[in-house]
């Protein structure tokens, strides 16, 4: 029987860009400020008036600082977008 190859991980580097995890809309070069991180997902300002969460582990930005500086600073120099094979976890009783 021929082996199958593994598929690869591509990693895409995304610099200075920020786009909403939601809305998809690039605040990049936008100067407004707020909203938050929860996760991995940025809620833009619009976007969060539309999905209000009260979960714990939101990453609130604050009042000084623009969305697109917090998500960066957040995220760190390294930020990427990383696409790769989807790996199904075991559970008890399955081969």
């Amino acid at each position: 029987m021929k082996e199958r190859k593994k598929p690869k991980t591509v990693v895409i580097p995304v610099g200075d860009e920020v786009v909403c995890d939601l809305c998809n809309k690039d605040y990049t070069l936008i100067g407004v400020t707020g909203e938050f991180i929860l996760g991995s997902y940025a809620y833009c300002p619009m976007c969060a008036v539309r999905y209000k969460t009260t979960a714990k582990k939101m990453i609130h930005c604050p009042s000084w600082e623009s969305f697109a500086d917090f998500v960066r600073r957040v995220r760190g120099p390294d930020a990427c977008i990383r696409i790769g094979p989807i790996t199904k976890k075991k559970t008890k009783g399955t081969k």
